[in-house]
C-alpha cells in the first residue's frame, strides 16, 4: 500500500508541513525576536525567533551586507543569532555525546564521519572525550556542522557508532 506513496523527508506529523506555525502555536516563547550579531559582536539586524534558522543558512536573514552572511551559531541565553562570512561556517572538529558503539572502541582511530543524512562520509579521526563522548577531528573542514545533528562514524562500510553533536570546536 505504501510502495507508490511519495517519500517524506520533512516533519510528516506537522499539519500542512509548516513547522514554523507548529512551533509558534505550541511554544510562543520560541518566537521572541532578538539581535542578529556578526562575528565582532556588532548588532546587524533582528531575527524572528531562533527556531526559524539553521547553521549554514544564507537566505532569509534580512541583513544587508557587502559580503554574503551565513548563520554560524546561536546564543540561546542571549537570544542572539550569530552570523559571519562563508569561511566562518566551516568546522574542523566537534564533540559528540550520548555516543553508542556497535563494537568495542579501540582508542584513537582513523574513520569516516557523516554529519547529515545524505552527506558524504568525510575522513576524520576520533578520540575518547568522556564516558559516552568522542572528539572528532576532520581531515578537511565541513560546512554547517551544528549541535543537535547526528554524527555517525564508519570504518569503510561498517558503522562504528553514533551520537549527537554537542559542541563544534
Amino acid at each position: 500500500a505504501t510502495a507508490d506513496k511519495e517519500e517524506s523527508q520533512e516533519i510528516c506529523f506537522v499539519p500542512g508541513g509548516d513547522y514554523r506555525a507548529f512551533v509558534r502555536d505550541r511554544a510562543p516563547q520560541a518566537a521572541v525576536p532578538g539581535d542578529i550579531r556578526d562575528s565582532s559582536g556588532r548588532v546587524v539586524g533582528r531575527h524572528a525567533g531562533l527556531f526559524n534558522y539553521t547553521i549554514g543558512q544564507r537566505k532569509g536573514l534580512g541583513v544587508a551586507s557587502a559580503k554574503p552572511l551565513y548563520v554560524t551559531g546561536m546564543d540561546a541565553a542571549a537570544n542572539a543569532l550569530l552570523v559571519g562570512e562563508s569561511g566562518e561556517a566551516w568546522s574542523s572538529a566537534f564533540t559528540a555525546g550520548r555516543f553508542s558503539w556497535t563494537s568495542e572502541p579501540r582508542g584513537r582511530e582513523a574513520c569516516g564521519v557523516r554529519v547529515r543524512h545524505r552527506g558524504k562520509i568525510a575522513p576524520a579521526r576520533w578520540s575518547p572525550a568522556g564516558a559516552d563522548r568522542v572528539r572528532v577531528e576532520l581531515a578537511e573542514p565541513l560546512r554547517a556542522v551544528a549541535p543537535g545533528q547526528s554524527a555517525v562514524l564508519y570504518d569503510g562500510d561498517e558503522v562504528l557508532g553514533g551520537g549527537t553533536i554537542e559542541e563544534v570546536l
